[in-house]
Order: C-alpha cells, then structure tokens, then sequence
C-alpha cells in the first residue's frame, strides 16, 4: 500500500487537525515554581507533525535559572476508541509521562497525569491555552501527595518567518 492509501482508509479526525494550532518553532518565556524558589525559564519548543499528520511532535529545551537546562520530548495524539487526546512526555527531571486530555472550550486543550512518585500519589495537570494563532500560553503543577511541590507558567510565541516580497 501507499501512503496516500492509508490515509484513505484512516482519515484525520477533526480532533487532530486541531492541533495544527501547535505547529511551529515557539520562543519561550516564563517562569518555574520549585522549592519555593520563582526562577525565569527562557527556551524554544520546535512542534512538527508526526505520523502523517495524525499526531505532533515536539522537542524543546529551556533554560531554567539556578537549574541548567531543560529537555523535553513529547508526542501529542487522538485516541479515536478513547475520545481522548494523550500527551506522552520524556524529560531529563526523569519524567515519562502518558497524560490524557481534552478540549475544555474552544481554546483549551487540559491534560491531567496520575501516577506514583516516591511510593506517594502524583498528579500533573498542563492547561494550554490559545491566546492567538502565533501565542500560547501553558500553566503545569506538579502534586505529590495532595501538595503542590512545583508550577510553571509559559508563554509561547511563534517565530515567524520573514515573508520575501
């Protein structure tokens, strides 16, 4: 079979075209709760698709002031049986990640992690929200056993590319 025939048998569910809202190189700017300490995060996401277009793929890193750098990769999907979206995450704070998620209103796409982390109840919830098509802005808190131990708040902006005339 072609490509082109299995994109006939298995077309795109319009819950995935919704994520082309996500595509892009983003500038990052913003900030990282932890240890009671708020320390300014500065990076770029770059979130291509995947699998002919039936999921998004990102792999970014920030710089996080009095910690180093950030990585992050993540896979963002549609599970038609489900009706759920899933962000899976790998990071270098030794995260890996199957979070579920879903459109609360037109411009909020929530996911929610619950796990365990040293033998004790985990939960991650990440809200993106669409303030423009060229900005986002992404809140994530961490809770271990019903505290929250650390929050992030970031923009994103799109790196536009200069149009030639």
């Amino acid at each position: 079979m072609k490509p082109a025939d299995l994109n006939s048998i298995f077309p795109l569910p319009v819950e995935v075209k919704r994520l082309e809202v996500l595509i892009g190189q983003w500038n990052i700017e913003g900030y990282v709760v932890f240890g009671g300490k708020r320390l300014r995060a500065k990076g770029v996401w770059m979130l291509s698709w995947a699998a002919s277009k039936w999921g998004v793929l990102n792999v970014g890193e920030m710089e996080i002031e009095e910690m180093g750098v950030y990585e992050e990769v993540d896979i963002i999907g549609f599970d038609t049986g489900e009706r759920l979206y899933h962000l899976f995450s790998v990071t270098n704070t030794a995260a890996t990640h199957d979070h579920k998620g879903k459109w609360l209103d037109e411009k909020t796409l929530s996911f929610t992690y619950e796990g365990f982390e040293e033998k004790k109840p985990y939960q991650e919830d990440i809200e993106i929200k669409i303030i423009s098509p060229n900005e986002l802005a992404i809140t994530e808190i961490e809770i271990l056993a019903g505290e929250a131990v650390s929050k992030m708040a970031i923009s994103l902006r799109k790196e536009l590319t200069p149009k030639i005339v």
